[in-house]
């Protein structure tokens, strides 16, 4: 059996039905949070001055945020394109640390724009874009005037000079560092003042050649703000230079040095002083010239061999294998060949004359000595052939003093006894003389005995000789002087 029920008694069952499950979607959605995401970027207004080029900037934020896309949407730019840096966090704040500092006076800005979700899921919306400066706001540098212009041509005689002037007071060593000049390291940096700077060379540039000289945008000035951009320029040197040329010849001492090869000193001007012993000979240039063509162009008459050694840009030495003929005259020739560094050749062949100044070596003295007999002979007599008269004590040494024009080395002196001898002459059966001793005096004057050489005998003849070997294998000094013709100084023996 059914009960039935009437409708007013069904109505608020339904109601409260959709009342409780209109409260349990309610509480199962939450409720819905319309708070504003709040953030603050650093710096905070446009065209703002950090104070220092290695200063952080950074946004801020007063929840937590989803960190990846925050990071996402931080950019900070320059006219040169994106910065490169760092980011971080630190105490709600998104630190971005650029990874080179800050180039004074150039314009960065700092762009955070989209979307960034809190993680209590209130969605912040950001649309910075904050132009900044760093130091100093003023603008980049830039080079306000420059010669030569652009494809103007100069004057080599003139150095080739570039004068740059620029808009504010430059960093000088910064400017120097980024300069260049095609092919050239030789640069000298005069500075008028701080705006104003005259570049040269120390070398002249080459002729009838184009040069480009550059300067990079990392040249900064007094505030340290960059060049605005690279300059650069290109002119030509297509004026006629001076030709090169010999200056002069001189006498070059060489000497020997452990390790480093030779020493080359001046001695003085071949002309004054003629070519000494042990010398080679200077030949200096008005320009640095061409090794290899220098050498292919000097050549000395006559017959005077050796090799050129390159002291400087501008000077050589000549180096001869053996020293010159003692009172000699020769002629040093530079041919037309020879050319400087930039292979421009010398106007005209060029000649100049010098002697030797090394003397063929005389005997001035020759005294003979034998018991109480002494007799002396000069240089006339002894260079005329002729025959002496010449006592001798056979119970004494034979004993002949030479004096020499010149001066002796120990080597040369330890040698000498190779080159003197005395022989008989007449008649054959005379016996041979025996050297005894070998005694130098001085460095000029050396002592010869003998034993052996037979007295003087009525009726017969007896003659003898003594013999000097000349030319430069025989009698030396061991200073380039020796007899230029071998002597025979005869003489008899009388009573």
């Amino acid at each position: 059996m059914y009960q039935s029920r009437d409708n007013a008694s069904i109505i608020p069952v339904l109601w409260m039905t959709v009342v409780f499950l209109l409260c349990a979607a309610f509480l199962s959605c939450g409720f819905i949070d319309f708070r504003e995401v709040r953030m603050q970027s650093y710096p905070e207004f446009a065209n703002s001055i950090l104070p220092d080029p290695k200063t952080n900037v950074f946004i801020q934020f007063d929840a937590p945020v989803k960190k990846a896309e925050a990071e996402s949407i931080l950019k900070i730019s320059s006219p040169d394109g994106s910065v490169e840096g760092n980011v971080f966090w630190e105490a709600g704040k998104l630190i971005f640390s650029p990874r080179a500092p800050w180039r004074p006076g150039l314009r960065y800005v700092l762009n955070f724009s989209g979307t960034v979700e809190t993680l209590d899921g209130r969605d912040g919306y950001a649309d910075f874009a904050v132009p900044f400066f760093v130091v100093s706001a003023e603008t980049q540098p830039y080079l306000i005037k420059f010669s030569p212009a652009d494809g103007e041509s100069v004057d080599v005689e003139d150095g080739g000079k570039i004068h740059l002037v620029f808009s504010s007071p430059m960093n000088r060593r910064s400017v120097e560092e980024n300069f260049s000049l095609e092919g050239r390291k030789d640069l000298i940096f005069n500075w008028i003042d701080d705006v104003s700077v005259e570049i040269s060379t120390k070398e002249k540039l080459t002729p009838f050649k184009s040069f480009t000289w550059n300067l990079t945008k990392k040249a900064l000035n007094l505030a340290g703000s960059t060049l605005a951009k690279k300059e650069t320029g290109t002119f030509f040197t297509n004026k006629e230079a001076a030709l090169p040329s010999v200056k002069y010849l001189y006498a070059a001492k060489i000497s020997p040095v452990e390790g480093a090869g030779y020493l080359q000193s001046d001695v003085g001007l071949l002309k004054e002083t003629g070519l000494p012993f042990g010398c080679g000979i200077g030949i200096r240039f008005d320009k640095n010239m061409d090794a290899a063509s220098v050498r292919n162009a000097v050549k000395i008459q006559p017959g005077l061999l050796g090799y050129i050694d390159q002291i400087s840009g501008s000077v050589f030495v000549f180096i001869p294998y053996k020293n010159p003929t003692p009172e000699s005259e020769y002629i040093l020739t530079v041919s037309k060949d020879a050319s400087d560094i930039y292979g421009i050749k010398i106007k005209s062949e060029y000649n100049d004359t010098f002697k030797s100044a090394i003397n063929y070596m005389y005997i001035n003295e020759l005294k003979f000595t034998s018991g109480s007999f002494q007799k002396n002979i000069y240089r006339n007599d002894i260079e005329n052939i002729k025959t002496h008269k010449i006592a001798v004590n056979p119970a004494m040494n034979f004993s002949v003093i030479f004096k020499w024009s010149e001066l002796w080395t120990a080597e040369a002196k330890r040698n000498i006894s190779r080159n003197i001898t005395l022989t008989p002459v007449f008649p054959a059966f005379l016996g041979p003389a025996a050297l005894v001793s070998v005694k130098w005096l001085s460095d000029d004057i050396v002592e010869f005995n003998w034993q052996g050489v037979e007295s003087f005998e009525s009726g017969k003849e007896k003659f003898y000789k003594i013999s000097i070997a000349g030319m430069e294998s025989g009698t030396e000094n061991g200073k380039g002087s020796y007899i230029k013709e071998g002597i025979n100084i005869y003489f008899e023996v009388i009573k």
